[in-house]
């Protein structure tokens, strides 16, 4: 059987071993990678499936024996750093024998790794074997994954003759025992963890999971670290323990009962001494944004309209009537016998052309131009109305012409400002109560029928959290709300990443945390984690941006259309405005040529009438 052989290798030796290759002799090592290299026979079978399980090694060059082996034994050398990188091969369990080390402390050995920048990847199993060997201490609580760091070490009794399989052997024979992630909830009809867990109670009281966001994480994170599935169910899920402090899915990692919990992330700091919380497993609810669609027309252009919108557009009146006064006192009245310098800031209100009218209201009198009323009436309507359209438009023209979009809350002002919250309980969320005074208004979602009148509810108030949004939904159609109804409601629903209601959890200073933090990282990495993610993001999220119900694109097109026109209105109107301005020019340079005639000021007709004498045949 395996580990049986402890021999000195010859080259020939060397090509009969197959289940397990030990080697004891440096010198003998690099002998035998050259007959290796020499049999072409070996070589071949040696690229098949090979049951190599381990290998005690001094040499840093031979990475054809270490394509396929299951574990590796190193005899630490001065350069132990490049031996580990080399030999960090994926699903490999690397066992780092201090012999040559012997004069140092574990501590000190540990203290070379340090200073040689050692990195351990996240697929690879390494432990050290101590001075006397009798523990092995995991390098997964030697260091951390972003750095070289001491933490707890653990270790396990070991016989000393067979040190490598007694350890591989009491490895896998505790993760074979491992109860998986166990305490979740009540009962089968508590649709509140549906989303996140889902089980089934058999009649001989064992409990077996079914499906679910957690379940589905559990399961990859199962397979990764190959240890059988268990589920036990107890009276504290869902509930807070006597002493407050810890929720009650901890309790049963405190007994013992479970090595792995799938818990609420509410964890306070007390809790965090009894409990350490891993790598968060989903952000699983929907943070909505309530903007209720305007009932007329009229409010569709106001509702843009907020405190510093109103504020500019006060500012712009101010600046309008300020321009207005200003071009009237630099053109000079009829009674005038002097003409002025006409126009000297023209140029002001040709940039502001659209708001002459808007000027007038301040003034006393009309003035000379337009000189038709109903021109002067049109202009200032249209004026006015342009500005509001435009103001309005540059304001929702970023959210699809539509209301003003939310400004997002962060919780504690949700919480200080009372809005509803969908959860289990006051305890689900990391905020302490005494904090925050104003009673949080809590609705639990156990009863179809109970949760009836908080749903309908919900689309009173403007903002919300909504957690479990699959039961959300099936709430919604119970009370005949369809998605279609709920997007004329929201206009603007968001999956917003927030601390999560659903992580893993271990027992404080449980010889786990740095394996299953490491392993749920590098599912992370691998993508499993972010593509359930995606999944469950998907599932979950009403797709209020495919419908057209916040505002129909037929009403867009007329309301952009009658924009288009008045700008066309105020263009024209603005075109008259300098056609008369220019004839004004023309006008009074024409007299200043003819100072004999200089004369009151005429009005437009006259300007025009002298202009066609001028340009007579007769004067040609």
């Amino acid at each position: 059987t395996e580990f049986q052989q402890i021999v000195t290798l010859s080259d020939s030796s060397l090509l009969q071993l197959k289940d397990s290759i030990i080697i004891n002799d440096s010198s003998v090592m690099a002998t035998s990678v050259s007959a290796i290299r020499e049999q072409r026979s070996f070589t071949e079978n040696f690229d098949s499936p090979c049951t190599l399980t381990a290998v005690i090694i001094h040499e840093r060059n031979e990475s054809l024996l270490l394509q396929r082996l299951k574990s590796i034994l190193i005899f630490p050398t001065s350069e132990i750093a490049t031996d580990l990188e080399k030999f960090m091969l994926t699903s490999v369990s690397i066992i780092i024998w201090p012999t040559v080390l012997s004069e140092r402390s574990e501590e000190e050995f540990v203290k070379t790794l340090e200073r040689s920048h050692f990195s351990v990847p996240l697929d690879a199993d390494v432990f050290i074997a101590t001075e006397n060997t009798e523990h092995v201490t995991s390098l997964w609580e030697a260091y951390s994954i972003k750095g070289i760091q001491i933490v707890e070490k653990v270790r396990e009794n070991v016989s000393v003759p067979y040190l490598l399989w007694d350890m591989v052997k009491s490895k896998w024979k505790r993760r074979n025992n491992f109860r998986g992630a166990t305490i979740i909830a009540t009962g089968t009809h508590d649709p509140i963890y549906e989303p996140e867990v889902n089980f089934t109670i058999h009649s001989n009281g064992t409990a077996e999971l079914e499906n679910g966001m957690a379940v589905y994480v559990y399961r990859t994170f199962r397979d990764f670290l190959n240890f059988t599935e268990a589920a036990i169910v107890g009276q504290y899920i869902g509930e807070n323990s006597t002493d407050m402090k810890v929720l009650g899915m901890e309790i049963y990692l405190r007994r013992g009962d479970a090595d792995l919990a799938i818990t609420q992330s509410g964890v306070t700091d007390e809790k965090s001494a009894v409990v350490t919380l891993l790598h968060a497993t989903t952000a699983n609810w929907l943070e909505a944004k309530f903007s209720h669609e305007p009932s007329s027309t009229w409010k569709f252009f106001i509702s843009p309209f907020d405190t510093n919108l109103w504020t500019l557009v006060v500012l712009h009146v101010i600046v309008m009537v300020a321009c207005a006064t200003l071009y009237r006192k630099a053109i000079p009245n009829e009674d005038d016998l002097e003409p002025t310098e006409p126009c000297q800031t023209w140029w002001i209100c040709i940039q502001l052309d659209f708001i002459w009218a808007l000027g007038t209201i301040c003034q006393q009198g009309w003035y000379d131009w337009p000189r038709k009323t109903p021109l002067r009436i049109l202009f200032l309507v249209a004026s006015v109305t342009g500005f509001l359209l435009n103001a309005a438009y540059s304001g929702t023209i970023t959210s699809q012409l539509s209301v003003k979009d939310p400004i997002r809350l962060t919780f504690e002002k949700l919480i200080n400002l009372s809005f509803i919250f969908f959860m289990e309980n006051d305890f689900s969320f990391p905020v302490d109560p005494e904090k925050y005074p104003k009673r949080i208004q809590i609705t639990t979602l156990y009863d179809l029928n109970d949760s009836s009148s908080a749903v309908t509810n919900l689309f009173k108030v403007k903002s919300a959290l909504i957690s479990y949004p699959e039961f959300f939904y099936s709430v919604i159609q119970h009370v005949k709300i369809t998605d279609a109804d709920a997007c004329d409601q929201f206009t603007a629903i968001r999956v917003s990443k927030t601390p999560n209601l659903c992580s893993m959890a271990v027992k404080k200073g449980s010889p786990l945390k740095e394996v299953l933090n490491v392993k749920i990282l590098f599912m992370w990495e691998r993508g499993t984690l972010p593509r359930l993610n995606a999944d469950y993001k998907s599932k979950t999220q009403l797709r209020c941006e495919y419908d057209n119900h916040v505002l129909d694109p037929q009403t867009i097109g007329e309301l952009f259309m009658a924009y288009l026109i008045i700008i066309i209105g105020i263009t024209a109107s603005a075109g008259f405005l300098l056609v008369e301005i220019l004839l004004e020019i023309l006008k009074q340079s024409h007299m200043l040529g003819r100072p004999d005639q200089a004369r009151p000021r005429q009005s437009v007709d006259n300007y025009v009438n002298t202009l066609q004498e001028m340009f007579a045949p007769n004067n040609f």
